[in-house]
């Protein structure tokens, strides 16, 4: 079967629009509230998504086809980030909470500057709130990406 057929109306060869955030529902098993789903889901604002590696993807995943284009996906524990390259789209930050500090204001420079950006997604494991708490990850870049918190129980 052709992958781009899931994609097309074959009958009359018009794009189906991919799913919007709202008819997206959260995956199973997950703990999520229901409106901080749907706030996250629905949102165009920076969000933060806070849980272990499996859950994590598992939310990434269902909300990947209602995510703006470009998307791209940046492991912050493994690579220095090059954000000049990002423009509009999607930016997915993984391990957020690995940024050294350096990056952490490289990242927060970014986020506060007036041209177009890309929306970032940022993960981060369950105890991250804990290091920002103890000041081993900047308040302000933390504060910057949280407007749409999601906690994975």
């Amino acid at each position: 079967m052709d992958p781009w057929s899931a994609l097309i109306d074959i009958p009359s060869l018009r794009p189906v629009s991919p799913p919007l955030a709202r008819d997206v529902p959260p995956p199973d098993g997950l703990g999520v509230d229901q409106s901080a789903w749907w706030t996250f889901a629905a949102s165009q604002a920076d969000a933060l998504v806070l849980g272990e590696g499996p859950a994590v993807w598992r939310v990434l995943t269902a909300v990947w086809p209602t995510l703006p284009k470009p998307r791209f996906w940046w492991d912050s524990g493994r690579l220095r980030p090059n954000l000049a390259m990002y423009g509009e789209g999607t930016l997915i930050l993984q391990n957020i909470d690995e940024l050294e500090t350096s990056d952490q204001q490289r990242v927060l420079e970014w986020c506060s500057g007036t041209e177009a950006r890309s929306r970032i997604i940022a993960t981060a494991s369950r105890q991250f709130v804990t290091l920002v708490e103890s000041g081993g990850f900047s308040r302000r870049l933390y504060d910057c990406l949280k407007s749409a918190q999601l906690l994975l129980m």
